[in-house]
């Protein structure tokens, strides 16, 4: 299988849902009876099944894409949660913003502007909180997690941290392969803009941009922004066009703020250390020569860093792969997996 198959069959993993034309008039009331029809489906499935099958392609698709060290699709593995709660609590709360430092303040606030934005604009339909089941936005969003607050319109799922950030933007449309075509440049124009958009707190000059064309594929354009956090970690926003230039999704992955007793920081050098511990058959190597990208997320109540290393040097060197270290907040307690 080649690179642009393995990229196309991982978007297929996530790929959306065809849904009917939607009136203005019955929107809100369609939105209720999908959502009943929906968990009537899911309902053949018990909790503890669906909880292990997302726990498992958890796994299953990090230890792939982190070998993929050349196709910048890494995103897709973060914040899976293994358990959730409702999602139809407001994306701001004010408890959550004053527990927050003055620089989260500001990126959340930003965020803020960004749903506003998106609300008034209304360039798909009305915006509202998704009527939705957990187990369709478990299946469908990546970054879904507990603390996750979702809105869509006609043809855009958007999904929220906890900190009110667009962590998530995915096409739910029925999707057209179409004979337009856009360019290289139009592509990272409207990349640019999404990113002034939805990230106004990305500075101009502090990352770096990487754009990929795959013929043939869905998506056809995959525009990655990386920057670098204190110290060595990675913070990726990645966007993918279909060939018409029309959104298909954006996922942003990698954070530097610290929960717990455990640092960020500290999550990353006890993560190292495991992995440099010769239980994992792997070569020396320098922190600079590896990509370190920090994930947070909650699983039954307890807080977790997923510390994701790439380009590991194994096999005389000529080798690179990735493992994932997996940091308990409070304890330190690391899980490495391969």
């Amino acid at each position: 299988m080649n690179k642009n198959e393995v990229k196309n069959k991982l978007f297929d993993d996530v790929s959306h849902m065809e849904l009917p034309p939607i009136s203005e008039k019955v929107r809100q009331a369609v939105r209720e009876q999908k959502q009943k029809n929906t968990e009537t489906l899911n309902d053949t499935f018990n909790t503890e099944t669906s909880h292990k099958i997302i726990n498992i392609k958890f796994i299953f698709a990090a230890a792939i894409l982190i070998l993929a060290v050349s196709v910048p699709v890494i995103v897709f593995v973060i914040n899976n949660s293994v358990s959730v709660k409702p999602v139809h609590n407001p994306v701001q709360d004010s408890s959550k913003i004053s527990a927050l430092s003055e620089s989260e303040t500001t990126s959340t606030a930003d965020s803020e502007n960004v749903l506003e934005h998106i609300k008034s604009e209304q360039l798909y339909g009305e915006v509202g909180l998704s009527y939705r089941s957990e187990k369709y936005l478990e299946k469908m969003l990546i970054t879904y997690s507990e603390s996750s607050t979702v809105y869509e319109d006609d043809n855009y799922i958007y999904n929220f941290d906890s900190q009110g950030r667009l962590v998530e933007m995915l096409n739910i449309s029925p999707y057209k392969k179409s004979d337009k075509s856009v360019s290289e440049q139009e592509i990272l124009n409207k990349a640019k803009e999404l990113l002034e958009k939805y990230y106004p707190y990305w500075e101009e000059d502090t990352y770096s941009i990487k754009v990929e064309e795959n013929e043939d594929c869905n998506p056809a354009w995959i525009v990655c922004f990386t920057k670098t956090n204190e110290g060595i970690t990675k913070e990726k926003i990645i966007m993918s066009f279909v060939e018409s230039g029309d959104i298909k999704s954006v996922i942003i992955t990698g954070t530097d703020e610290n929960v717990g007793k455990i640092s960020n920081a500290e999550a990353v050098d006890i993560t190292l250390k495991e992995i440099r511990s010769g239980k994992y058959n792997i070569s020396s190597f320098r922190n600079e020569d590896v990509e370190i990208t920090v994930n947070i997320k909650e699983i039954d109540g307890q807080q977790y860093y997923y510390v994701i290393v790439s380009n590991i040097p194994f096999g005389d060197n000529i080798m690179t792969k990735g493992l994932i270290g997996i940091v308990n907040a409070e304890t330190g307690d690391v899980r490495v997996v391969e």
